[in-house]
Parts: structure tokens; C-alpha cells; sequence
């Protein structure tokens, strides 16, 4: 257990820095407490010299009457010193950590994160990034601290009455393309099950109805609370859409969740300090809000509800304590019909959390799985019902990590599914290291499973045909094997077992320190036919907010992160390589130029795959996809090639780009700049040629039933 105290510099007279990552009553809060010091969750403290050689004196101490402690206090390279807590008092120090967490609900081996109303350098910002991960476990300020007369928003209490709640969601694709909002409906089961008939609901959707007709309706229907669904690509839908909720209703509170409020609440909550944000789960949430609406708990008690944050009128945030949503609610129906009946897509949950912890992903958390049988239930139920044909399971990851539970959960899931003969194709996403298992004799008989019990495919997080970029995305397949090798693996049996595969695939990223990782990456890409399994020649890698991605970028130091988009939860981002980002800026554009079209053209694709696979739309769709993908891959080959390898290029490779200095690394980044601007011709030249071949293949397409 290591408690780092970041300590500049002891010579100097003035007032130093010490932070340390929590601080339960240790036995550092002992020695703080003598010198009536108080110390908080990520707080940065100020003391004084002498202070600090107490601190010093008070450790060495400890280390005198532990025996087995070879260092308490160790001064590392940069001058800094790390304090140590060891075996013998461990113990002590864990039971105040669980005691910490069943307090206040957070990870307390987690960092907490200190909002900052002083000005911080972007440096000491980019490092606060690290500290959503965990399902955005950040800690401000204690629920207790909240203060009812400082809150922006009024809130409503209902007696003698249904509580009216008014669902929106809204979608990236809109009215043009439909999918089943789930996580609304899971909200809107959540209350029916706690409060029946005390609550009245309303879900809607934006892929239904015009925002002139939502707001319409609400205006009609008059209600107490509005929930908002924002997710990712839809901040600039949404936040409109708040201002609008906020000055027309007053006198009703207006609440906002979603993946765009759980990773970027405190930009939200600057522009809209009068709402009240879900960071996380949305589930115990809403219902903690709608006891205190119908007067079942005094207004002041919005503080202790769960995952919420509310920004008070003094600027401090307050957030709740984090927890994660009850798995045996079903959704309800709501809207199931008329998606259905429009040819949409339906979403449903079979776990929750993930166990992978890749670099580029926010999503994390402690990985549960929901009763399979009262999912699959309901999928019959929605078979008879509504006609349903399918369904994609739209879990972070659907099986555990150790490929005993994972084998397990792939036959009881099959099983399942053929006893209750739901006849049902269904898709469902998995990394690549949950199933190398496949390749044996007992993962063939879950293969034949997965084609008895019609499974329509998996979207598969390849990522990468590099062993080093996979390694910096934290993607590890298997112990002591090649990555990539595994992964080629898993490709090639799922193909030979006639198992549909849409291979997730990172083409650029900002951290390629040369040209190499791209040449290997469309390398990989031809020799296990991706253009046959509807992945993507130009997906880049998005600079996240929430991940660890972010840390390792600005690690660099040589201002690669630019700011932040919230409608993407993205930061703008520079290529550590010019050459790649260049190269990635042309395939953008090349693609951006027929995007409507592109766009169509692979969602069809995607649906019918799972829909209507033996379709001849379908055939028609696919030959004309690859063809565009193709003329785009060769595209790519050929800008490629305008950069022939450097000896630059080739001694970075061999000793790692983190062993090159800053310095070498602005001169490299102005040099290849450089060359790149002399490319530019050439390169227009190319998006030319390439461009009339990518319009001629796009008209032989029928648009009609792709939009």
C-alpha cells in the first residue's frame, strides 16, 4: 500500500506541496492531526518547513520500531520521496480503507479528484483525467456538505397525485435511422417496479417525433421532472434542448444522465448549473429523486441520492455516492412496437462493468452479469408480442474474465436459448481475449451451439494488427503469446465456422511514433480479409475523456491535446507523427465528402446482416461496400507510400519512443512537418483519382432502403 507524498523541494523557505491520494484516520491523519491539519479526499495541503521535517522525523520513527521495513521514507530520482505503509501495520490501514468505502460508496483506492477553483497548470488537468476511470469515481465534496439553500433549481413535491415524469431521448442517428432506446425504458421499469401506479410516465424519442413535437407534448403533458437521455454525438441536441426545459418549467426539475453527463458533468454543469446531473447508473437514481418528489423524504435529502452531482449556487459540486444499477429490472415496452414495425434494431443488457481496462475506453467497473433467464423470458414475451426477429446484446463485455466462467457463460447462454427455442437471430460484443478459448474441443461444441441457437454474429474489439499499439491499448490477448498472432487466430476459426465477424479496428492513432504501426496495421487488415468482416479503413483513435489514453498522450509534453468536445466526449488531438495525422486528415476528408451515403450504405449493411441475412439487398449492399472500402484501402496504400521508411524511423522503432527526448521530439515533429507540406500535391492528386472511382461505385447503390 503506497501513500506518495510529492514533496518539491526541502531547502527552500517557502510553503510546499504535499498530496497525498486519500486519507482515511491512518497513521498519517495521526500526524496531521497534531499539527491540526485536516486532510480530504485528493486535497493538496500547504506546509511549512518545519512542518515538513516533522513529517520526516515522525516517519523515521516508525521505521525504527519496524524491524522488517527496509525504507518508510525513500527519496526518488526526481528529489520527490514516496512514503511507505508496510506489512505491519496493513491491516490497520485496509480496515480504514473498507470503512472509508462503506461510508461514502467510492473506491478508496481510487484517486479522488479535487475540484479545482484554483487555477491548475495542464499539466496537473491532464493528470485529473486519470481519475474518471472506475465508473467516475471522483470525489468532490460529501453529500453532507450539500446545502439546500445554495441549489440553482427548485424541487417539486407531490402529494394526493401520480409523480408526472417525462422521458427524452435522444439519438445520434435521429429520425433517419431507429433503434429501440433502451436505457430509458430501463428507467421507466425501474419506477414502475418501486412506485406502480404513485408515478406516471412518458418516454420521448426523437427518432419518433420532430423536437417541435416533443416539446409540444410536454407542454401539454405538464410535468413534474423531465429526464434527459444525451448520449455520445448528441451534447448539440441536448443542450438546447436544457435550456429550453430549464426556462419553460420552472417550477419542475430537470435531470440529465447519459454516457455525455457520466464523463463530462463538470463542463455541463457550468453551462447548466440549474439541472441535476446522473453520473453513472441511472436506475437507483431516478428512483432516489422520485422519493424525494413525492414527498416521501425531505427535499435536503436530493444530496444522499445516489450517482447524482449538483452544482450549488457557491460553485461546489456535490456528488453522491457511486453505485450501479439493479440487473433484474426488465425494461419496459414502451415504443417497442412502432420501432419494430419501422425495420429499427433492439438493444437490450446481459451484464454490466468490464474487466478489460483498455487504455482508449472509459467504461470499467466491477463486471456482474443479470439473470439470463428473465432476459431471455422477455425476449419471448416481445416474440409473440410484436413479432420480434432480433436483438443485439449491447454489453461493454458479455462473459467474465477467466475462461473457465467464460466457456460456462457461452453454454448456459446457448443452452438457454435453444431449450426456450427462441428463435431469434442475435448479435453481442466481445474482446478478442474473452473467447481464444474457441480453438479447442470444447470451445467447437460451443461453436455449434452458437449456430444452433442463431446467433447473428460478434462484434469483435480486434483494434489492431500491431503487438505495440495493442500493447498500448491494454489490449493483452494471452499470457506469454503474441497478440496479434491470437488474434489472427480467433479471425480465421470464426470464419471457417461460419460465424459472421465485425472486427473493431483503430487505423490511426495519436501516439504512432512512426509510419511502421500503419503499415502494419494495413497489413493485418489484408491478410484476414477485414474488408470482408464491414470493418473500417479510416476509424482513428478518440482521445476520450475518462480514460487513461489521455494521460499517456500528455505525457508526452509536447501539447498534442487540444480541447475538449463535449457532444463527442472527445479532445481535439495532434499526431505525434505529422505524416500519420496527415494521412488520416485526407482519408477523413475523402470519406466526409460522401458521408450520407457512406453512412447508409454500412448501417444498412449492419442491419440486415442481422435481419434479413439471406436477402438480396443485403448481397447487393455488401458487394458495393467492399468495393467502396476497397478503393479506400488503396487510397490509404498509396499515400503510405509517398513516405518511404527513414533511419530516424527505424531507431525509434528498435529503442521505444518514451526513450527519446522532448527535445528530439519537436525537431522530429517540425522536420516531418515539413515534408509533409512538400507532399501535398502529390496528395491532392490522389484524392482526385480516387474520389471519381468512389462516386462511380456509389451510384450503382438503390438508396431507398438504406436510409
Amino acid at each position: 500500500m503506497i501513500i506518495r507524498a510529492n514533496i518539491p523541494d526541502f531547502s527552500q523557505n517557502t510553503h510546499q506541496n504535499i498530496s497525498f491520494g486519500f486519507s482515511p484516520k491512518n497513521l498519517l491523519q495521526a500526524y496531521l492531526k497534531k499539527q491540526n491539519i485536516k486532510l480530504n479526499v485528493g486535497e493538496m495541503i500547504e506546509l511549512k518547513p518545519e512542518q515538513i521535517n516533522d513529517l520526516i522525523l515522525y516517519f523515521k520513527n516508525i521505521k525504527r520500531n519496524n524491524s522488517n521495513t527496509k525504507s518508510f521514507l525513500s527519496k526518488t530520482k526526481n528529489g520527490k520521496f514516496k512514503v511507505i505503509i508496510t506489512d505491519k501495520n496493513r491491516n490497520i490501514l485496509e480496515e480504514t480503507l473498507i470503512q472509508k468505502k462503506n461510508n461514502y460508496g467510492i473506491d478508496p483506492h481510487t484517486f479522488g479528484q479535487q475540484y479545482y477553483n484554483k487555477k491548475m497548470t495542464e499539466e496537473e488537468k491532464a493528470f485529473s483525467n486519470k481519475r474518471y476511470r472506475v465508473n467516475c469515481r471522483n470525489y468532490f465534496y460529501n453529500s453532507q456538505e450539500g446545502d439546500i439553500n445554495q441549489i440553482n433549481f427548485k424541487i417539486p413535491q407531490v402529494k394526493d397525485r401520480p409523480l408526472k415524469i417525462a422521458f427524452v431521448a435522444f439519438d445520434p442517428r435521429g429520425i433517419d435511422k431507429k433503434s429501440f432506446s433502451v436505457g430509458v425504458n430501463y428507467l421507466e421499469g425501474a419506477l414502475k417496479e418501486q412506485f406502480a401506479d404513485k408515478v406516471e410516465t412518458k418516454i420521448l424519442d426523437d427518432q419518433l417525433m420532430s423536437v417541435e413535437q416533443i416539446k409540444r407534448t410536454l407542454e401539454e403533458y405538464k410535468p413534474d421532472m423531465i429526464g434527459i437521455s444525451s448520449k455520445v454525438f448528441t451534447y448539440d441536441k441536448s443542450s438546447p434542448f436544457l435550456d429550453y426545459c430549464t426556462k419553460k418549467f420552472p417550477d419542475s426539475l430537470t435531470v440529465m444522465g447519459g454516457p455525455t453527463t457520466t464523463y463530462a458533468f463538470q463542463e455541463i454543469l457550468a453551462e447548466h448549473p440549474n439541472i441535476v446531473a446522473i453520473a453513472g447508473n441511472g436506475e437507483k437514481s431516478i428512483c432516489g429523486i422520485a422519493e424525494v418528489l413525492l414527498d416521501d423524504k425531505a427535499p435536503k435529502d436530493i444530496f444522499y441520492v445516489p450517482n447524482i452531482v449538483i452544482k450549488q449556487k457557491d460553485n461546489k459540486l456535490i456528488m453522491a455516492k457511486q453505485v450501479t444499477d439493479n440487473l433484474n429490472i426488465n425494461p419496459t415496452d414502451t415504443n417497442l412496437k412502432e420501432i419494430i414495425e419501422k425495420g429499427g434494431m433492439v438493444y437490450l443488457r446481459l451484464s454490466q462493468g468490464c474487466w478489460g481496462h483498455c487504455t482508449f475506453c472509459s467504461q470499467s467497473g466491477k463486471w456482474e452479469s443479470a439473470d439470463i433467464d428473465k432476459v431471455l423470458d422477455l425476449l419471448k414475451e416481445w416474440q409473440n408480442k410484436y413479432n420480434l426477429k432480433s436483438v443485439t446484446f449491447s454489453d461493454d463485455e458479455m462473459v467474465p474474465k477467466k475462461p473457465e466462467d467464460a466457456l460456462k457463460r457461452l453454454e448456459d447462454f446457448t443452452n438457454k436459448i435453444i431449450e426456450k427455442n427462441l428463435n431469434m437471430r442475435w448479435f453481442m460484443n466481445l474482446r478478442a481475449d474473452a473467447i481464444y478459448f474457441l480453438d479447442t474441443p470444447r470451445g467447437q461444441k460451443i461453436i455449434e451451439n452458437l449456430k444452433k441457437s442463431h446467433c447473428a454474429g460478434f462484434f469483435l474489439g480486434i483494434e489492431s494488427g500491431s503487438n505495440r499499439q495493442l500493447s498500448r491499448y491494454g489490449k493483452s490477448v494471452s499470457p506469454n503469446k503474441t497478440n496479434v498472432l491470437i488474434n489472427e487466430r480467433i479471425i480465421k476459426k470464426l470464419n471457417e465456422s461460419d460465424i459472421p465477424v465485425t472486427a473493431g479496428f483503430i487505423m490511426f492513432d495519436p501516439l504512432m511514433p512512426t509510419m511502421k504501426e500503419l503499415r502494419e496495421n494495413l497489413a493485418f487488415f489484408d491478410r484476414n480479409h477485414l474488408l470482408d468482416l464491414q470493418s473500417r479503413l479510416n476509424n482513428n483513435m478518440r482521445v476520450q475523456k475518462g480514460t487513461p489514453y489521455i494521460e499517456m498522450v500528455a505525457k508526452m509534453k509536447l501539447n498534442l491535446l487540444g480541447s475538449l468536445q463535449p457532444n463527442l466526449l472527445t479532445y481535439d488531438s495532434k499526431y505525434l507523427d505529422p505524416r500519420v495525422g496527415t494521412i488520416k486528415d485526407h482519408i477523413d476528408f475523402f470519406i466526409e465528402e460522401i458521408r450520407p451515403q457512406y453512412e447508409a450504405i454500412y448501417n444498412a449493411n449492419y442491419r440486415l446482416k442481422i435481419q434479413k441475412p439471406d436477402s438480396s439487398e443485403l448481397a447487393e449492399l455488401q458487394t458495393v461496400d467492399r468495393n467502396v472500402k476497397l478503393i479506400t484501402r488503396n487510397y490509404l496504400e498509396e499515400m503510405i507510400n509517398l513516405f518511404p521508411e527513414s533511419q530516424q524511423d527505424k531507431l525509434i522503432d528498435k529503442i521505444g519512443k518514451d526513450n527519446c527526448t522532448q527535445d528530439f521530439w519537436n525537431d522530429r515533429i517540425t522536420k516531418l512537418t515539413k515534408e509533409v507540406n512538400s507532399k501535398i500535391p502529390e496528395m491532392h492528386k490522389l484524392r482526385k483519382k480516387y474520389k471519381e472511382k468512389l462516386n462511380e461505385e456509389i451510384t450503382k447503390v438503390n438508396l431507398d432502403y438504406t436510409l
